[in-house]
């Protein structure tokens, strides 16, 4: 009977050391879940804290993964930046854990403890198993956060270009309003209309008379005959070298286009050369007045206004 009792006694004792073990056990889960979802609240998405501060906040409740009792202290070492938990100290007894993103080691988790280890290390391997999730967990908000600092750096680049642009394709606009206005003012600089007496005016033709401007030339004579009242027309070829049929069409027109508005135009200054590549071309002059010099055709309408 008395070795029975001893032996009832023995077991219930070890049931009793086995009941403390899963205590333990039990008490140290839920120290890690009450780390876990601190971290994991902390670690939103849409959380929007520094960097360094969030890492701060997440080192510090490390301690709180173990038993009461037990003085644990913690470093995250990432990116040549350190954080501690308060009074921390590296001992004899700890564990480091690799912390990666995307496969490459950025920085390392230690965990040390600052009192002898009692029977039963705090570091067992379901203990290490537990920081290797805590690095991972780390790792992935430096990954997201990264990758975000990566979205928003690419965004103010993509803003700074398209601001860049912006300028560039104002700059342009400008060129092309200047090359435009340049153009118009060549444009009336190539056939200038100079009011050299009274409903007496002057227009020197220099190089060549495209369609283009031979329509601008024509416009140009026209509204000055209006505007002036002219009654004489003096288109001067003296800078002209060289003439064709479509060119000497163009000088044509501007002689019609003009007496039709009462005035009188003349040819003067035209070069050998031109009159011999008229006569070869066998173009049709009709009754245009010419002169051989700009002075000779003035004369003319002076001569001509004395009459009336």
């Amino acid at each position: 009977m008395d070795n029975t009792t001893e032996l009832l006694e023995t077991r219930i004792g070890a049931l009793r050391e086995e009941l403390a073990l899963v205590r333990r056990e039990l008490a140290e889960r839920e120290q890690e879940l009450g780390c876990f979802h601190a971290a994991f609240d902390l670690a939103r998405p849409d959380d929007t804290a520094p960097l360094d501060e969030l890492f701060q906040r997440m080192v510090e409740l490390v301690p709180l993964a173990f038993l009461d009792g037990e003085s644990i202290c913690a470093r995250v070492g990432v990116e040549d930046q350190s954080f501690v938990t308060p009074g921390f100290r590296a001992t004899s007894s700890g564990h480091t854990q690799a912390i990666s993103v995307e496969g490459t080691e950025v920085g390392t988790l230690e965990v040390y403890c600052l009192d002898e280890p009692a029977a039963g290390a705090p570091f067992s391997k379901h203990k290490q198993r537990f920081l290797a999730n805590l690095a991972d967990r780390l790792g992935e908000v430096l990954r997201r956060r990264l990758a975000a600092d990566q979205q928003r750096q690419h965004a103010r680049e993509r803003d700074v270009h398209n601001h860049e642009l912006q300028e560039k394709l104002h700059i342009v606009e400008e060129q092309i309003h200047l090359i435009h206005a340049q153009a118009r003012a060549l444009g009336e600089l190539s056939a200038p209309v100079l009011e050299v007496w009274d409903q007496v005016l002057v227009v020197p033709i220099i190089g060549v008379i495209d369609e283009k401007r031979g329509a601008e030339i024509t416009e140009t004579v026209l509204a000055a005959v209006v505007e002036k009242q002219a009654r004489f027309v003096l288109l001067d070829l003296t800078g002209m070298d060289v003439v064709d049929t479509s060119m000497a069409d163009r000088l044509l027109r501007v002689l019609r286009a003009t007496s039709l508005l009462g005035a009188t135009c003349m040819l003067t200054g035209i070069r050998p050369s031109v009159a011999h590549f008229l006569v070869d071309l066998d173009v049709n002059m009709g009754i245009v007045q010419t002169h051989r010099a700009l002075r000779d055709g003035l004369r003319e309408c002076l001569r001509r206004m004395h009459e009336i």
